[in-house]
């Protein structure tokens, strides 16, 4: 991104700032059962200073770990057919600055009921939660989802 800077009209500064983004997925999914997992890593430039003369840039690196299943349990039972019930669960770690401490959980767990191919009902909880010094408060809440697509 550019900097504030930029358009300064007697020290123009032109270096822009790092912004990276990249990161692996890597799934599964069959009706039974669908998996997945990521890694992905963010670079931002912070810039600082009053002026161009006193221009400073820092760079802070941010990391993603996060992981979901979705399963039918009563399709793995022998014989059994297409099932419309399942369940959901999903996991991420969040680290704004891997060189701080401080990092951000999320979980959701939840159910779901299918009645019908384009509609679904799900009841979820939700909780993110900042540990090891991450500033912010904990977040609880519960989630009735209705789906209908047409």
């Amino acid at each position: 991104t550019a900097s504030r800077f930029a358009t300064d009209p007697t020290n123009p500064e032109t270096d822009g700032l790092d912004r990276n983004r990249y990161g692996v997925f890597a799934g599964v999914r069959t009706r039974r059962l669908t998996l997945g997992g990521e890694w992905a890593r963010r670079t931002d430039g912070i810039e600082s200073g009053a002026t161009p003369l006193d221009r400073s840039v820092a760079n802070t690196t941010g990391e993603l770990y996060s992981a979901f299943a979705v399963v039918r349990p009563l399709e793995w039972i022998a014989g059994a057919g297409p099932s419309p019930v399942g369940a959901v669960v999903r996991w991420d770690q969040f680290r704004p600055d891997r060189d701080v401490d401080g990092k951000l959980r999320y979980l959701l767990a939840g159910v779901f009921w299918e009645p019908t191919p384009k509609t679904a009902l799900a009841v979820d909880y939700q909780r993110t939660e900042p540990q090891d010094g991450l500033g912010g408060a904990k977040s609880e809440n519960w989630f009735v989802h209705w789906q209908v697509n047409f």
